[in-house]
């Protein structure tokens, strides 16, 4: 099975917004991956919150069938616990999700 797992530790609206979504979208159309999963990290997770157009395409991703995690840590430091479970993201320990994957067989793309 092929599996994606995009780490997204920025909060630069360009790099989700001109790379990262488009990129997923393609990779959906062109069934590319089995299997696409978001980890925000870091300054991405409360950003995201702020930007109408990257949420709103954020759960689309969601309705076709990708996975958005969030790190309960800045979730729970920032207050965006509620939001975030609002979108149907789900909140994990992004350390050891990420070294669950790193050690699987997914492919790991860092933005």
């Amino acid at each position: 099975m092929d599996k994606l797992v995009v780490l997204v530790t920025t909060n630069e609206k360009l790099a989700l917004s001109d790379m990262v979504i488009p990129y997923i979208q393609d990779a959906l159309n062109h069934e590319w991956w089995q299997d696409i999963i978001v980890i925000l990290w870091g300054s991405s997770v409360k950003w995201v919150l702020n930007d109408t157009l990257v949420k709103t395409q954020m759960s689309e991703l969601i309705k076709h069938g990708v996975q958005i995690k969030a790190c309960k840590t800045v979730a729970n430091q920032s207050n965006t616990t509620t939001a975030l479970r609002s979108l149907d993201f789900d909140l994990v320990d992004p350390s050891q999700e990420l070294t669950d994957y790193l050690k699987g067989n997914y492919k790991v793309l860092t933005i």
